[in-house]
């Protein structure tokens, strides 16, 4: 009997947390910074091709081209002043690496996410 009373208890205890997780998969994954990276894209509420900009694994879907076009779009806001208010130069490293990897795989097919150098001044 107590047993079964222990039972219950916990049962009771857990289940309203589990259901609150979420029951949309996409919807627990880690999201990433992305560095403003959607103030270039106010036309289009933010997305690129109907990709949130940190949705990495819809913009890596995209063709070679689109990918290539993401990058030149966004890069001057991650690297300029409203990217440096979002995020440490660290952030905006990772981000830009982190989509480069994303994209480099097997997965999407080997695409390139370039982002050229932006020069510095001292």
């Amino acid at each position: 009997m107590k047993f079964t009373t222990t039972l219950f208890a916990v049962l009771a205890a857990v289940a309203p947390t589990a259901s609150s997780l979420p029951s949309d998969p996409s919807a627990r994954q880690n999201k990433i910074a992305t560095c403003a990276a959607e103030t270039c894209l106010t036309t289009t509420n933010g997305q690129f091709n109907g990709c949130a900009t940190n949705d990495l694994v819809c913009l890596c879907k995209l063709e070679q081209a689109e990918v290539s076009r993401y990058v030149s779009v966004v890069q001057p806001c991650i690297d300029g002043d409203a990217g440096h208010k979002a995020c440490t130069a660290g952030g905006i490293y990772t981000y830009k690496d982190v989509l480069k990897n994303v994209c480099d795989t097997e997965e999407f097919g080997y695409k390139k996410a370039i982002f050229p150098e932006v020069p510095t001044t001292v």
